[in-house]
């Protein structure tokens, strides 16, 4: 976003300072249409080469005046639309500064104003009787009620043609990053885009002002009258527009013109003084000043470009680079001799690794750290400079008793050991000409170790975990079983990687087929929108195939997609994200956390990308539809704990769902489709963001629970390795309705009501869903509210926050490496990092690391063990105990104070390890009837491996199997009810899916359950 917002103040800094010294140099005389774009061009300081995509070109040829023609159009382009009222003020404009006043000298003529005094305004002098129309016109006129062919969407696009065929790429239009500004009309009737009546702010002050009452019979009679002396045109029936000739631009005397919807109250406002004197004196040396992104999400060949000239080995040079941690880390410019940082970092150590970037050649180094004024963590480290430059670098900390990163490791090796090279492209491994997208045989056959090299994998793996075969033991689920499990499993589970991309392809196949079918209609409109969504559709199937892409960069190069899914190690990738396609260019995919993209892609918000803005306006859609995607699911208002539709109990609270739980329609968001908004200008400070409502619940997959005694008070505490966070976007706060409304074979999101009317009216399938997606991550659960005698907020807050800086400063882990989750009294805390840190595991494990947490907490938050203040300079709080960087909403509840009770209560706090049945109450708590408890128990008698899971849903199956073995074993215990036809044949069907979808099934029936659990013990042999 920032390099679209510097360029743009670069560029409109330029145009204005042009304009205000050719209105000096024209002062008598002014400027007109004709002349405007003209004495501008003169007033640069720049040469034709300057500007020309043709660096060598010359001045005085035809070819240097085709460039300066096409220059002049795009200024007579710049100032037209500048002339519109902007509701931002980072960036006034030269009216705004009392620099440049708008004209309308056929206005001026004594003839005219004794027509309008006589017809309309009799009561008024000819001084006032000119203000008055010239309130009107400037109305018309900030609302661009202009007629210019350059304000039409065929000018726009004959000029953007122009200025990329004849000017460099800072000053051509990007029509990928910019839409077109277009004119308004005017309605006397309020049928056109714009009005003037007695009910809005501008018809009522000018009644006010100027003593009239504007009845329709005023306004025509004032129309007519404008018409008369071409002040305004008919452009069509009823819709007026004022011609570019009736304009005329003069200088300012430094008082800003009146605007009634700016400006509230009578005094006069005063010019802003630092930008009337840039407009006037500084501009020049913005010349040649460029900036350009530097961030993961540029395609490689554009990052190298840029890093060349930013290097200035290539012309023209590039002086700014506005970078993310892609620079920061892992590109070394020698002579690189100032950094500047938009923010400040969230950490001392982000600081050191930023600024370490200038002076690397023995040269000074220039370092300018901007700190917002809106920011508590900013103006906090402002007033403490050296806390942030002085910083230290903790040790980073990684949880090797982690499942999923184990497994991959397994997943690498084993990729290893089966020999196959997966290319270039994911279709030379998966059959795109197949209708299931299945891997080619020959590939499938690779996948399957000989039981040689099956053993000498094994023995292999053996080898590489011997070291922390012990401590991983401990785990209750690693041993020589699991290792084989893992690598039995790998061939499954390699293929199922590829889901998601499989996803994205046939989505883009159908939406390829749509717009072939679009493109046959006898409609001209829909041919054209057939051939913009078929052309987009090959844009995003050439990404998915690794066309035109660098081999290693693209997201969808097999190594790096199968990182990403969480299949192979990938530490410095982002795992399992969600993707939005942006048409830039050749068309592109950008990725987000899940956790961000809930938010940041949801329908409404705006994404910033390559100095344009982007709004998601459909979801991906597989052939078939969404319709099969819904699911429902209950949320326990209760503890947050999240369940499926057929729950009556809450899994977390046993609170009945029907009374205390909200059930909600949800879709997982894989990937979303964007459509260009406007390019990023220099009016936005701050990255704009849509609220939204994003709920937060979780599911508990497996539960070590503790109890820590505090003076005499269990405090209850649950562990959840892998637990399943649920973040669930309920809709725009803004929006009268929650949720989303959803053409479900589009994908479209219908966000107006008229859309959702014309939806229906056609027959579409809509439907109103909210949003989904979900991250598997270590979880520990403080039932906060034990401790609190009464209800208190700030003190709630202050807790949760300090126990987190505890756990933080104890464990030495970085800030945004805990996350925290707030359900009512219950604090869910978890462990963002990749692979997981272990530390959450030992506050239910060790019997005295809560009180340590507790004793650490007390250092952070200024008091000594005894309850001491350490710091009375701190009030409330501070950055170096409870304020930070990623939670400066949370600032107006946090007091330390509140919290120094409870942390000294948890001082003496000593955790007792529930053992209980272990992984069968676990299991069993999560069945959902007496026949399914039974079958557990007699597994676990017969000396059979417990399930993985109970009550496990398969979205792909339209399914929930009573158990599930990983990788692939699904289990259902069937009851007497099963018997009916219309259930055997739901039964029958759902089976034969999971089948499709390479799972194992065993049906247990509930006269056999001795010959179930025969059953199942054969099925995990046959697994290995």
């Amino acid at each position: 976003m920032q390099a679209g917002h510097f360029n743009d103040f670069v560029r409109t800094t330029l145009v204005r300072a042009a304009l205000v010294r050719a209105l000096e140099a024209n002062r008598d005389r002014g400027l007109d249409y004709l002349s405007l774009a003209r004495e501008v061009m003169a007033a640069l300081p720049f040469s034709v080469r300057d500007f020309a995509a043709n660096k060598s070109v010359e001045e005085g040829t035809p070819a240097g005046q085709k460039v300066k023609e096409a220059m002049e159009e795009l200024l007579r382009y710049r100032l037209y639309a500048d002339l519109k009222r902007g509701w931002r003020f980072a960036q006034p404009n030269l009216e705004e500064v009392g620099l440049l006043e708008i004209a309308y000298p056929y206005a001026e003529d004594p003839g005219f104003l004794a027509e309008a005094r006589g017809s309309l305004f009799p009561h008024l002098s000819p001084e006032e009787t000119l203000e008055a129309v010239r309130f009107f016109l400037d109305h018309l006129r900030r609302n661009l009620a202009l007629e210019s062919s350059l304000l039409s969407k065929d000018g726009f696009r004959k000029l953007a043609r122009l200025t990329a065929e004849h000017l460099d790429e800072f000053w051509a239009i990007d029509r990928n990053t910019e839409s077109p500004v277009l004119a308004t009309a005017f309605s006397p009737k309020g049928k056109g885009d714009l009005s003037f009546s007695r009910r809005s702010r501008a018809g009522r002050l000018f009644c006010e002002r100027f003593g009239v009452d504007l009845t329709p019979e005023f306004l025509e009679r004032l129309v007519g009258l404008l018409v008369r002396h071409d002040l305004l045109r008919e452009v069509e029936p009823g819709l007026y527009r004022i011609p570019e000739s009736a304009l005329e631009w003069r200088p300012g005397d430094g008082t800003p013109r009146f605007d009634p919807l700016r400006l509230r109250g009578k005094a006069e406002r005063e010019a802003n003084t630092y930008f009337a004197r840039l407009y006037r004196e500084s501009a020049q040396v913005l010349g040649g000043l460029e900036a350009r992104e530097h961030t993961a999400q540029v395609r490689p060949e554009e990052r190298e470009a840029r890093e060349r000239r930013f290097r200035r080995e290539e012309e023209p040079p590039l002086p700014f680079l506005v970078a993310s941690p892609t620079l920061e880390l892992g590109v070394d410019i020698a002579d690189l001799d100032m950094v500047h940082l938009r923010n400040l970092p969230p950490t001392p150590a982000n600081y050191a690794q930023r600024v370490g970037r200038a002076g690397r050649q023995g040269q000074p180094g220039l370092v300018v750290a901007f700190a917002g004024a809106f920011s508590h963590y900013d103006r906090y480290f402002f007033g403490r400079r050296e806390e942030m430059v002085a910083g230290s670098v903790r040790p980073p900390a990684l949880d090797l008793a982690n499942e999923s990163l184990l497994r991959a490791h397994v997943h690498a090796e084993w990729l290893a050991a089966t020999g196959l090279a997966l290319r270039e492209s994911v279709e030379d491994t998966v059959n795109i000409n197949e209708p299931d997208l299945p891997l080619y045989p020959e590939v499938r056959t690779r996948l399957n170790l000989s039981p040689g090299a099956r053993q000498n994998l094994i023995a292999h793996l053996k080898r590489v975990f011997a070291y922390d075969w012990k401590d991983l033991s401990a785990t209750g689920w690693f041993g020589e079983g699991w290792l084989e499990r893992a690598v039995d499993g790998a061939p499954e589970a390699f293929d199922r990687a590829f889901d998601t991309w499989r996803f994205l392809y046939r989505a883009a196949r159908e939406m390829r087929e749509r717009g072939h079918r679009l493109a046959e209609s006898r409609r001209k409109e829909e041919r054209e929108r057939g051939e913009r969504i078929r052309e987009e559709a090959e844009r995003q199937i050439g990404l998915l195939l690794q066309r035109d892409v660098a081999k290693e960069e693209g997201d969808f190069y097999p190594y790096r997609y199968l990182a990403s899914e969480e299949f192979l190690p990938g530490y410095n990738l982002m795992a399992l994200p969600v993707r939005a396609y942006v048409p830039r260019g050749k068309g592109e995919f950008i990725s987000r956390p899940r956790h961000l993209a809930i938010s940041e892609f949801a329908p409404g918000s705006v994404i910033y990308h390559e100095g344009g803005k982007w709004m998601p306006e459909a979801l991906y859609v597989p052939p078939g539809g969404l319709r099969g995607r819904l699911s429902k699911v209950w949320i326990c208002r209760e503890c947050g704990h999240l369940a499926s539709e057929e729950k009556e109990q809450c899994p977390g609270c046993r609170a009945p769902l029907a009374n205390k739980g909200d059930l909600v329609q949800v879709l997982d968001l894989v990937g979303v489709r964007t459509r260009r908004r406007e390019r990023i200008t220099a009016n936005e400070e701050e990255r704009f963001r849509s609220g939204h409502w994003v709920e937060v619940a979780y599911e508990l997959l497996e539960r070590r629970e503790a109890q820590a005694m505090v003076d005499g008070t269990g405090l209850p505490l649950v562990y959840a390795p892998s637990a399943r966070i649920h973040y669930v976007n309920r809709g725009l706060r803004r929006a009268k309705e929650r949720d989303f409304f959803v053409d479900l074979d589009t994908g479209e999101v219908l966000d107006t009501d008229q859309k959702r009317e014309e939806a229906k009216k056609l027959g579409k399938s809509v439907d109103r869903t909210a949003l989904r997606v979900q991250v598997t991550q270590n979880a520990l659960l403080v039932e906060a509210g034990k401790l609190m005698e009464e209800k208190d907020e700030e003190a709630l807050v202050s807790l949760a926050i300090a126990l987190k800086r505890g756990m933080e400063a104890l464990f030495q882990v970085e800030e945004g490496e805990l996350g925290l989750v707030r359900v009512g009294t219950l604090l869910l805390y978890h462990e963002n990092a990749e692979g997981g840190l272990g530390v959450l595991r030992r506050v239910v494990e060790e019997e005295g690391t809560l009180a340590e947490v507790a004793q650490a907490a007390l250092e952070v938050l200024h008091f000594s063990e005894k309850g001491e203040d350490l710091n009375s300079e701190c009030v409330r709080a501070c950055h170096e105990c409870l304020l930070s960087y990623q939670e400066q909403r949370m600032t107006p509840f946090l007091n330390r104070h509140k919290a120094l009770p409870y942390l000294s209560r948890l001082l003496g706090a000593r955790v007792e390890l529930r053992r209980g049945g272990g992984r069968l109450e676990e299991l069993l708590a999560h069945c959902e009837s007496e026949l399914e408890r039974e079958f557990l128990r007699r597994l676990q008698a017969r000396g059979v491996r417990l399930p993985d899971e109970a009550q496990y849903r398969i979205g792909e199956a339209h399914t929930k199997v009573d158990f599930l073995y990983r990788p692939n074993l699904a289990v259902y215990v069937d009851g007497p009810h099963h018997d009916s036809e219309r259930q055997s044949r739901i039964d029958e069907r759902q089976r034969e899916a999971l089948l499709e979808l390479g799972y194992r099934v065993v049906v247990v029936r509930y006269e056999d359950l001795e010959g179930g659990v025969e059953a199942v013990r054969r099925a995990l042999a046959e697994m290995g």
